[in-house]
């Protein structure tokens, strides 16, 4: 999964593991920002399979610059323009006609590998054991959460994955957050202190691919739905996800 970072101007830098980024004035976009000559939907950054990126210009006045990170001009895209690359580190720049709007830089990974020798998950998680799993072995559902809430815009990312796992739970989960995590970090066969648990565990399920892309989206897909159902528009305005609207 492609990894996203960026500035934005108001709320300051964010970090996303997409399989698509839309950047536009929309409210549907995944980064939304204000200048009026910026087309409702600007820029699309997706992977289209693994290992591949897409960048598609979709800002009528303007362009998008793409430049690989040792500063290689890949492409400068108008309107309708599309590029396609391979892994790698990449700088996107995107302008209106008066101004720079957002830079990105996108890391596409080589093909996912198992990072750690001693994990006890070698092999693919399947849709079951993510959507439902026994209780004993539901620690995969909380590192799949766990990326899932890594990807969301908030700051609180510890309430983020609190507010999603009750969501999950028709919006009843009292577990012990941090044992449970303690839990996951075993099984993965991570060894440290001191770490940003959440942050450790959906680096981890990201690197290792043990979740196929098609299964992590639907997964995604289904937090959402249980999240709109179940969390108070307070609760999903803390996710930043502004294309939910609905909520109690």
């Amino acid at each position: 999964m492609i990894e996203i970072k960026y500035k934005h101007p108001d709320d300051g830098s964010g970090v996303a593991w997409e399989l698509s980024f839309i950047v536009g004035r929309s409210e549907t976009c995944t980064v939304t920002l204000p200048p009026t000559d910026l087309s409702r939907l600007a820029l699309l950054i997706a992977e289209p399979e693994e290992t591949r990126l897409k960048v598609e210009s979709w800002q009528r006045v303007g362009f998008v610059q793409v430049t690989r990170a040792d500063g290689e001009r890949k492409a400068t895209l108008t309107y309708g323009d599309e590029l396609v690359c391979g892994a790698g580190t990449y700088s996107l720049l995107l302008r209106t006609a008066s101004t720079a709007v957002l830079e990105v830089t996108v890391v596409v990974p080589e093909r996912p590998r198992m990072v750690e020798p001693g994990m006890v998950t070698v092999g693919m998680w399947n849709r079951k054991q993510i959507f439902d799993p026994t209780p004993e072995e539901d620690w995969r559902w909380l590192a799949a959460l766990a990326t899932v809430a890594a990807q969301t815009n908030t700051r609180h990312k510890g309430k983020a994955l609190a507010a999603l796992a009750a969501a999950w739970h028709d919006g009843n989960w009292n577990a012990n957050m941090q044992g449970r995590l303690d839990k996951v970090l075993d099984h993965l066969g991570y060894r440290g202190s001191g770490i940003d648990k959440q942050q450790a565990i959906a680096s981890l399920v990201r690197s290792s691919g043990v979740i196929q892309p098609a299964e992590y989206t639907a997964f995604r897909e289904e937090v959402q739905r249980r999240a709109v159902q179940h969390l108070s528009r307070a609760d999903i305005g803390l996710l930043g996800w502004g294309y939910l609207t609905r909520g109690a």
